[in-house]
């Protein structure tokens, strides 16, 4: 995740990483030797709630209007390029949609 941050960040896309650990004594100093270049947010149960997280990593990827298009639980050999494509097409999106016709 960090990797496609550092590919995306001069383009406007966002990474948001989400720790879902319980111990947090122990993410937190990992964090401070490690400082990731993407957003790590610790999350108080909230989260895995409100988007039903059922196994990690949980990666969605959110449109301009924060919208969810795409979802997917758990990584395999394809999932990076599959997240950057998705980040290609939603950074390739128009911000406006065109003007309809008169």
């Amino acid at each position: 995740m960090q990797k496609i941050q550092s590919e995306f960040k001069d383009k406007g896309a966002v990474i948001v990483m989400v720790n879902i650990d319980s111990e947090r004594f122990k993410v937190v100093p990992f964090l401070k030797k490690n400082p990731p270049s993407a957003t790590v947010v610790l999350s108080d149960g909230k989260v895995e709630d409100s988007y039903g997280v059922r196994g990690i990593p949980f990666i969605l990827a959110l449109d301009r209007k924060g919208m969810i298009r795409l979802r997917k639980t758990g990584f395999s050999p394809g999932t990076e390029h599959e997240l950057r494509g998705a980040i290609e097409a939603l950074l390739n999106e128009p911000d406006k949609p065109p003007a309809s016709p008169k």
